[in-house]
């Protein structure tokens, strides 16, 4: 499948679509499998928006994990 597909089934754009896969690499190169590589992204993604240092920046972190 290609990022122009894929980016297509998720509804992304291909820049997006690159970057989500970047980011699961960096788990499948340890080890995990995909969905747990999306488990733990998501998880980090998490702990990103809750670290955020006013509800603006967690609402804006949320938004743009979201969208």
């Amino acid at each position: 499948m290609t990022i122009s597909e894929l980016a297509t089934l998720m509804n992304a754009t291909e820049a997006d679509t690159t970057a989500f896969v970047r980011c699961l690499s960096v788990w499948t190169s340890k080890g995990y499998s995909i969905e747990h590589a999306i488990e733990r992204h998501m998880e980090q993604m998490n702990r990103f928006a809750n670290a955020a240092a006013t509800e603006d920046m967690k609402t804006l972190a949320v938004e743009a994990m979201y969208s």
